[in-house]
This record gives structure tokens, C-alpha cells and sequence, in this order.
């Protein structure tokens, strides 16, 4: 399946079902679909970059959510026992 990257949704969608499939515990996040966001926060980017640290805890929350509704299909009991993603933002400035 040849996936577009500009098509952050879909790309993230096929990641994390190829996450369940292989057992893997962690989305690679492409920096540019991060910066083409729409964040409330115009510096949101930049704090990120400069203090990953405290973003971190939130994204991988935010990850296990994302695992728990779109890569769990009928498995959320096996999905929700997961509670450990770690995110890891390639191409970064």
C-alpha cells in the first residue's frame, strides 16, 4: 500500500494498525505534519522543539487514545492493556 504523506490522517491511520499488527509501541511522527497544523497556540511548534520533555506524557497519552479507537477494531480489551507508546518525530528543523 503506497500511502501519500501528505495525507497526515491516512499515513497515521496505517501506521497504527501496522502498529497493532507487528506488536510495535511506537509512531514515528513526521515534524511537517506537526508544523502544517492548525494549532490554537502560534508557538505551540517551538515549545515542542525546545521543551519535548514536557509535552511528552501528553503525547503518548494522546497516542494511547488514538490506538484505543482506530487500531483496536474488536480488540480494545488487548489495546487498553497496552498503556506504554512512546512517539519518536523524525525530520525535525
Amino acid at each position: 500500500m503506497d500511502l501519500e504523506e501528505d495525507q497526515p490522517v491516512h499515513y497515521y491511520l496505517h501506521q497504527a494498525r501496522r502498529m497493532k499488527e507487528l506488536e510495535k509501541l511506537t509512531m514515528y511522527v513526521d515534524f511537517n505534519h506537526l508544523a502544517r497544523f492548525p494549532h490554537a497556540d502560534p508557538e505551540f511548534m517551538t515549545h515542542l522543539v525546545q521543551n519535548f520533555n514536557k509535552y511528552e506524557n501528553d503525547l503518548r497519552e494522546g497516542l494511547k487514545k488514538f490506538m484505543k479507537i482506530f487500531a483496536s477494531g474488536n480488540d480494545q480489551a488487548d489495546m487498553s492493556k497496552k498503556s506504554y507508546y512512546t512517539i519518536a518525530i523524525y525530520n525535525l528543523p
